[in-house]
C-alpha cells in the first residue's frame, strides 16, 4: 500500500512539474511581458518608385478598414499587447480611435469592418473569452458608440477565438469566424435585432 502510494505522489509530482514547465513556456511566448513582435520585415519586392508609406505604426497592424472617402481604419495586432488598440491615420499619423479614453475598453481587437451605413464596427475577443468578446460599432463622422454587443459565455465563452467577421451589404447582419483550436470551428450571425444564431 505504502509504495502504491509513493508511486502515486511521485506521478502527481511529475505531471505537476511538466504542467508547470507547459505554463511557463506559454507565458514566456503568449504571457504578459514578453517581447514585441520581432521585425520581420524584407526587401521590397516592387521598386520604390511603385510604393508609398502610408504610415509608421507604433506595433503591427491587425486589420485594415478604409471609407469610400479614403479614411483608414487600423487594429493593433493584440499579440502584440499595444496600449493603443484602434487607430485612424490621420496625414500618416495613427490617432486613437474612436478616442484615447476608450483604447481601455478594448482588450483584443483584430477584426475591423466599415458598412455601407459609415458604421466602423471592431471585433474584440477579449483575451480569447476570458473578459467576454464584444462587437462594438461607431459613427465615424461623429465617433459616437451605436452599438456595443457583448457575447454571451454560452456562444464566446473561454477558449472561443472570434477572429474575423464580415458585414453584408444591407448592413443587418454580421457574420463571425470563431477560430478557436480548443472548439469546433463554426461561424455566428448578428442580426440587428441582437439574436445570436449558430449556422
Amino acid at each position: 500500500m505504502h509504495r502504491a502510494l509513493r508511486w502515486l505522489m511521485r506521478l502527481t509530482l511529475a505531471l505537476a512539474a511538466v504542467l508547470l514547465l507547459v505554463l511557463a513556456a506559454v507565458k514566456l511566448r503568449y504571457g504578459m511581458g514578453g517581447e514585441d513582435f520581432p521585425d520581420r520585415s524584407s526587401a521590397a519586392q516592387l521598386p520604390d518608385t511603385e510604393l508609398e508609406v502610408v504610415a509608421n505604426l507604433p506595433s503591427p497592424p491587425g486589420n485594415i478598414a478604409v471609407s469610400p472617402t479614403g479614411r483608414v481604419f487600423v487594429s493593433l495586432h493584440p499579440e502584440a499587447r499595444p496600449n493603443t488598440k484602434v487607430v485612424e491615420l490621420v496625414n500618416g499619423v495613427a490617432v486613437p480611435f474612436p478616442d484615447a479614453a476608450f483604447q481601455a475598453q478594448f482588450h483584443d481587437v483584430l477584426g475591423v469592418r466599415l458598412d455601407a451605413q459609415n458604421r466602423f464596427w471592431t471585433l474584440d475577443n477579449g483575451g480569447h473569452g476570458l473578459h467576454g468578446a464584444r462587437l462594438i460599432a461607431f459613427d465615424i463622422e461623429t465617433r459616437q458608440l451605436l452599438h456595443d454587443y457583448r457575447f454571451p459565455r454560452e456562444i464566446a465563452g473561454l477558449g472561443s477565438h472570434l477572429n474575423d467577421f464580415n458585414v453584408s451589404a444591407d448592413g443587418q447582419h454580421i457574420y463571425i469566424a470563431d477560430a478557436s483550436i480548443l472548439h469546433t470551428p463554426w461561424l455566428k450571425t448578428k442580426t440587428r435585432g441582437g439574436e445570436i444564431a449558430e449556422l
